[in-house]
Order: C-alpha cells, then structure tokens, then sequence
C-alpha cells in the first residue's frame, strides 16, 4: 500500500493511496527474485542486499488473501541459503513455528551456522485478511523487534552476526513457502531504525537514496530485459532488480476499490484415503475476494467444509472415486475435477507394525500414521514389489505404485494358514490390468508374521507370480524397492551385505530414530543392488539400467531408496515363481542380521519351497532325497535343462555351508547325486542346487 502526504492550502495534511501497482502473488510457486551469480541488472551490486553484522531493517506492506494453513508458511521477503540453517534474514506468515493451526507474521536471523542457530519474534496476534499491514523487523546486535503498523508487537534477544546467506533474495516464495496476496514497498537496510522512523516513512514514497537503504522494490511498475524476461527495478544506486517469476505479476489496486483478481489456480491437497479412516483434503483456490467453493459430484459421505473436504470411506469404496468442485468469485468461476483413491490396509503386528495396502504397497505412503513401526518409531515411508521384463522392456508395479504402474487387486485380504509354525498370514491377489504396455502377470501375495522370540522382529513377503501373458517371459526379473526415511530422511547412511542378502538403512547419529530398517531377499540370488539417492530414481525405477549392478555403499548422509532385485529368469506361460523377501528392523545392525538369517532360515526349513511351483523351462529340477531321514548316505535325482556351472551344496538352519556336493561345469542332463552324512551331525539340513541364477532347494534329516 502506497501513500503520499500531501499539504493543504488550508495547512493540514491528509494521506490518500496513490494509484501505483503492488506485486500479487497466488500461494502457488509464485516470486520475485535474483541470483547472486545472475544479475539482472549489469550495474547491480549483489554484496548491498547480502547484509551481515549486527544491524538490519526489513520493511513491507502486505495485504494477505488467505493465511497458510498448518505446517505451512508465506514468506513475504527472505535472503535464504538452500539448506539448514535455511536463511539468512526472513519476514513471513508462519504456520510453522507450533503443532497448533495458529499462524503469525514472524521475524527471523541466523548466523549461519549448522545446526541452525536462529534469533526470531512473533506477532502476538494472528494477521488479518483482507487488509493491508505494514511489517517490519529489525535487529542491532542484542535484539530482534518486529513492529506491525509501527507498533511494536514483539521483541527477543539475540546477539550472533548475520549469517552472510546465499543463493539470492527473494520475495513471495523461494522453492517453497509461497505467499498469496499482494506485497508492496518491500524496503533492505543496513541500519537499525527506529520505531519513531518507522512510523515517519512507512506511508511515504522514498527516493531511494535514504541513508542506509541498500535496497528498495516499489514495485510500481515492471519492464522487460533484453533476455525478454518480466523485472522489477530497485530504486536504489545498487540496482538489484528482481525477476518476476511463473505466475507472479504487478497488479493495479487503486484508492477504494477493492481487489478483484480471477481464479487461476485450483488445487487440492491429498488424493489418497483409507477405509475406515476419516480423510481431510485441503482446497486451494487463488483469486479475489476469496472465491466460495460448491460440491457437485461426490462419493457418498464426502462432506464440503469451509475449504476443506471430509470423509470416512467404507470398504465398498475401494476405488478411485470422482470428486467435481466449483469455486466462484465475481471475477471467474473454476471446475476442479479429481479423483480420491480409497485403499484397504492389513497390519503384519509383532514388534514390528507394517502396513500393507491390497495393491502391494507397504508403509501406506506416509499417510494416517501409516508405515512400519518398530518400538512407536516409523522407518518406512513406502516399499514395493515389481517386475521387469528387461527384453521387452514391460513393467509390472513400481516405487509409488499407484495409476497407471499400480497393481489392481482382484480380492480383498483374507486370513490363510501360515506354512510356518507359530506364523499368522493373510493374503490377497493382484494382476498388472493397469499396466498400457501389460506383461501380464498375477501376483499373490502372502504376508507373514511371527510374535515368537527370534521371529518377532521380521516379516515374511512371499509373493508368487504367475505368467497369463499367453507367451513366455523370456527376461524376468522381480525387485523390491524401499524409500525408508528414518527420522531425518536427509540424514540417513545405509550398506548392503551381500552374504545376508540384505540392504538396509539407518539415520546417521540416530539423534531422532536411533533403530535400524531393511530388507533381505530369501530364495533367489540377487542380480543387483542399489541404495540410491532422492533425485536418481529414473535410472532404478521402471527402469532397465541397474538390475544387475551391485552398487557401492553411500559414504554421504542423504535421502536415499533400497533396492533388490534378482534374475534373469524365463517364465514359461502358466508357469509360477515364487519370490521371498523379509521385511525387518532392529535395535542395531546385528540385530537386523541375526533377523535376516533366521527369516531365510524359516522360509527354506519349512516347505515353503516344497510347495513353489517350479518353471522347468528356467532349466532345474531337483527330486526329493532318498531315504529321509537318514544315518550314512543319500541320493537325490536332479535335472539341468541347459549346459553351465552348477552346485549343490548343504547348509545348517543357520546359514552355514556344511559340505558341498559338487561345483563344476555340468552338461545338460538328468543325473543323481550321494550325500554323505560321515561328517555332518543329526539335525535338520538345507540341500540347495543352482545353475545359471536359478536355484531349488528342499530339506533333509540325518538321523544318528
């Protein structure tokens, strides 16, 4: 808001608003700003707006259209860096600073130093809407002062040096934290003003040459550069113009009228309920005055509330459901259509809580409280099993499955028996209908846990894959994916151990999830594995790149994802294979060893392989053991379909390799084989025979 003082003949003054523009900003990616590499003036002077020391004023008009709603913020004007400590110097509309839905104009400094170590003041009282408010903040050395309207409302002390900043200044927004309203006279000092000063100034128009003002935005009117880009001038000697970026533009607002300003952008906030869990989606709409919002099209239940919608799906609901809203102003009026997906959730429950939707995703996508718990800590955002056809470049499921890559249930979760003692399972199947490009495959899914000592921190993710395709799979490979996030997602460090079959991950320190995640895969070899970084995921998801890569250990603490897979395997039409992977967490890393050893241990003892349907084209087959039990010896009959290096080798419930048969190069063939027991204790043993990434295995006993 813009005011000019203007002398009377009859010797008093009045101030009235001239008829200038401010910058309006819609609360969607909208801003205004510079770079310090990239000028935009070439006789700008970056290092004036990079204010360090012990005395700064910041200074604003700014008439909000609505207020950020919880966990979210506006930022009015701010000289960030690009990570903790996060900024230099910065006014905004805060819905940050507390768990309530209490939002403040907050006034914030830091020194730059990691962890953050920040000075910063509230206004007591929540921002009005629909009005212009002069902010301002300051601080010499000792304290911060915010002022609204030149009251002072706040103040608190502080007394490190301005953090120098980085990346540039920004007003309305930097990659998040947009404002929606209108910002004007945005004025940069290098001085500590007074709250007599303030007063005295904030109504008028400065020259730009005021002692101490490095930085002064108007915003009465933008221009084009040669590069043919929207800019706003600083009207002072240091010339550090802002672009005026996305939708971001300067607006008229002249004396007594109201602002009227179109709806451009209608948005909602959440797409994914639960049955049985009430859901709350946020409605954004741009545009003034604020637009009101009607329902046409609804599920049964929805309800429309202020700016927000409820709901409480039912088990019948289990689908994408179509949602048709219209916001209304006098300006414009807006249709907003989308669709809500309804899942259902069962609960894998020992010590570990792990959520499993019936399209195959695990963690429930961060939603509802959803995830995998281990002591009330969550340390799974969301995991999933998928399938490549690398030959013909098919897919069947993915990290985030949910669209096109889902997997389409075609039953709801029933209760099985459990092939393993003192386990409960429950099961559903899936087929990849979805998919444009389809490999045409069903997968069933079996969910196995245990509350027994050794066997509670784990659980069993069986899942059999069946090809309908009509035609063989000739390049199979199957995967399971993982986006942990363990307390401080960016914090977090991870490794693999190929002799367990388990990659993992942990936060570095441990300072707010101190326990350990991961996953190992059970009965097959793995072809590759990767533990990758947020950013990277096109190269490892419905990707080709990396399925026989085994990657090296990150040394940096970042966001990353899990990944296993293994193959190649030719799946014959009507053929199934089973693949097996253990989903576990622990108090420290042998914890989680010792619970992939015995989950491998539990699927290969008790027939769970007995009972996988074995695709005899993929070139094994390995008969039972005769006699069994025995004392001294005994044959097993086997098959190699295609000529390669094979082995069949002994292993106790533990893991360990207790004799091996043979390791060579074998022809195509059917043979038999001894196994002797001369050196081999009583006890209950894992035979395994494997050829060309192909693997059988079955149990024995010797008996003494």
């Amino acid at each position: 808001m813009k005011k000019l003082t203007i002398i009377l003949i009859i010797l008093f003054a009045v101030t009235i608003k001239t008829k200038a523009q401010s910058a309006y900003f819609d609360g969607s990616g909208d801003r205004i700003r510079i770079l310090d590499a990239s000028p935009v003036n070439t006789s700008a002077v970056p290092s004036a707006y990079q204010v360090t020391g012990k005395a700064i004023t910041v200074e604003a008009w700014i008439y909000p259209m609505k207020l950020p709603g919880k966990s979210d913020a506006g930022r009015i004007f701010c000289r960030p860096y690009s990570l903790e400590p996060w900024q230099s110097f910065e006014l905004r509309l805060d819905n940050l600073w507390s768990g309530n839905d209490d939002p403040r104009i907050h006034w914030l400094i830091s020194d730059g130093a990691v962890p953050e170590n920040c000075g910063d003041v509230l206004d007591p009282n929540k921002p009005v809407v629909g009005n212009w408010t002069h902010v301002a903040g300051t601080y010499d050395g000792t304290k911060l002062c915010l002022y609204i309207n030149g009251n002072l409302v706040g103040q608190s002390n502080y007394s490190s040096d301005i953090g120098a900043g980085e990346v540039g200044l920004y007003i309305g927004g930097f990659t998040s934290l947009y404002f929606n309203g209108l910002i004007d006279e945005v004025r940069l000092w290098n001085v500590v003003r007074s709250q007599g000063q303030i007063q005295a100034s904030m109504n008028q128009i400065l020259t730009g040459s005021e002692t101490g003002l490095v930085g002064y935005w108007p915003m009465d009117a933008d221009y084009t550069t040669d590069a043919g880009l929207k800019a706003v001038a600083d009207k002072t000697a240091n010339h550090n113009d802002l672009l005026v970026q996305y939708d971001a533009k300067l607006v008229a607002f002249p004396q007594g009228v109201q602002p009227q300003f179109p709806i451009t952008t209608f948005t909602h906030s959440d797409w994914y309920a639960v049955t049985g869990i009430k859901y709350r989606s946020g409605l954004y709409t741009s545009g003034w005055p604020k637009p009101t919002l009607s329902l046409s099209t609804k599920p049964s239940g929805m309800i429309l509330t202020g700016d927000s919608l409820f709901w409480t799906p039912q088990a019948y609901q289990s689908k994408w459901n179509e949602v048709v809203l219209q916001a209304n102003n006098n300006s414009s009026s807006q249709n907003k259509r989308f669709w809500v997906y309804v899942d259902q959730l069962a609960k894998a429950q020992n010590q570990l809580s792990l959520d499993v939707s019936y399209t195959g995703n695990l963690g429930g996508m961060g939603k509802y409280a959803k995830g995998m718990y281990y002591k009330s800590l969550n340390g799974l955002y969301t995991a999933n099993f998928s399938l490549v056809d690398r030959l013909n470049q098919k897919f069947a499921g993915c990290l985030y499955n949910y669209g096109d890559s889902a997997f389409v249930p075609i039953d709801v979760f029933t209760t099985v028996s459990s092939r393993f003692p003192g386990f409960t399972a429950f099961r559903n199947t899936l087929v990849d209908s979805n998919e444009k490009n389809r490999m045409g495959v069903q997968v069933v899914q079996t969910i196995h846990s245990s509350t027994a000592t050794n066997d509670d921190k784990y659980a069993i993710l069986e899942y059999q894959v069946t090809n309908q395709s009509g035609t063989t799979i000739p390049d199979l490979f199957a995967q399971l994916t993982a986006d942990f996030d363990i307390g401080d997602a960016y914090n977090n460090l991870g490794g693999y151990d190929p002799a367990l079959k388990l990659t993992y991950l942990y936060e570095s320190g441990g300072a707010t999830n101190p326990y350990f995640y991961g996953f190992a895969l059970l009965n097959n070899p793995v072809s590759g594995a990767s533990i990758f970084e947020n950013g990277t995921d096109s190269a490892y998801i419905r990707s080709i790149q990396k399925l026989t890569v085994i990657e090296q250990d990150p040394t940096t603490p970042a966001e990353y994802r899990n990944q296993l897979n293994t193959g190649p395997y030719q799946l014959a039409n009507g053929a199934t294979r089973t693949f097996a992977f253990a989903l576990l967490a622990g108090d420290e890393l042998n914890d989680i060893k010792y619970s992939a050893t015995r989950a491998a241990t539990v699927f290969n003892t008790y027939t769970a392989l007995d009972e996988v349907v074995i695709d005899y084209n993929n070139g094994l087959s390995l008969s039972k053991n005769y006699p069994n039990p025995f004392n001294n010896e005994t044959k097993i009959t086997y098959t190699i379909a295609h000529p390669g290096i094979a082995s069949l080798k002994v292993f106790d419930l533990q893991g360990k390799e207790v004799a091996v048969v043979f390791n060579q190069f074998v022809a195509s063939g059917t043979y038999s084989a001894t196994i002797k027991a001369s050196n081999i204790p009583s006890g209950m043993y894992i035979y395994k025979l494997e050829s060309e990434g192909f693997v059988v295995t079955k149990r024995l006993v010797v008996m003494k």
